[in-house]
């Protein structure tokens, strides 16, 4: 299973965030951030960052979405905004649980790290999906700057180890911060949804994002070519219907299919 890693800035009072923007301006913690959601065993695969509309606004337009990682955000008022910004490594959903659904789901993704805000980041600790935790935590100066707040950690699921102690000069400030690595002993693992389910979604979403637009008498038309999927029928059979369907003349009928059947007189004496 897929990691899921937590990553965050955390001032002396547990704070991540003050009007929707970063704490801290830290380069040492911004190189640390961006070495470790880049970094992958497999050079073909990337990591997904995952985060709400806030925290995606908060990253300056210049290095948004972050590139070489899978951007996957959550949001529901400012779908639109984002959407003007879209790109081929980055995906919107309403939903938190769906974005993990689509991490686990997509082969191309080795890691999923969780980069705010404040709703996301409890959203996976109550569930305790977090496997692992990377916290800069600042010690000096202390203050209670700040409006959201990473949630508490249970130090009875969470192993802690100092990687390191970082000291920097940012203006006219002083800045000491320990680098720890909590170390999830239990997680929960995330229920997925249906994988016949999720292969269609998929496919929806690519369509979507790289099908070819066409304009058509009464409205726009999303189509790409060569799109598929496959599905194993020897325990499920894949349906995608709002209507009643006559479920022993589908099953029967695809019997006689896959046996290489001719004569629909079988068909018949079997009422379908």
């Amino acid at each position: 299973m897929k990691p899921i890693i937590g990553i965050s800035c955390l001032n002396y009072n547990k704070s991540i965030g003050l009007n929707n923007k970063l704490l801290f301006n830290l380069k040492s913690d911004m190189l640390y951030f961006k070495n470790m959601t880049l970094a992958t065993k497999n050079v073909k695969k990337k990591n997904a960052v995952i985060m709400g509309a806030n925290t995606y606004f908060s990253i300056p337009k210049k290095y948004r979405p972050l590139d070489n990682r899978v951007n996957l955000i959550v949001t529901q008022n400012q779908y639109t905004e984002i959407l003007h910004e879209k790109t081929e490594n980055m995906k919107l959903f309403s939903k938190i649980d769906d974005t993990i659904e689509y991490a686990y789901s997509d082969d191309e993704i080795e890691s999923i790290f969780v980069i705010g805000g404040e709703k996301i980041y409890k959203h996976f600790m109550k569930n305790n999906y977090y496997n692992k935790l990377l916290l800069n935590e600042v010690k000096w100066p202390e203050n209670n700057i700040g409006d959201k707040f990473f949630p508490d950690i249970p130090e009875n699921l969470y192993q802690k180890t100092c990687v390191q102690s970082i000291k920097e000069k940012s203006g006219e400030i002083n800045y000491w911060y320990n680098t720890n690595d909590y170390t999830n002993i239990q997680p929960t693992t995330h229920k997925k949804k249906c994988f016949n389910e999720q292969v269609y979604l998929n496919n929806l979403n690519d369509i979507l994002d790289n099908g070819e637009v066409r304009e058509t008498r009464n409205s726009k038309v999303y189509s790409k070519f060569g799109v598929t999927m496959s599905f194993d029928i020897s325990e499920k059979f894949p349906l995608l219907t709002t209507k009643k369907m006559y479920w022993k003349g589908i099953v029967g009928e695809l019997l006689w299919f896959l046996k290489g059947e001719t004569d629909s007189k079988i068909l018949e004496k079997q009422n379908i």
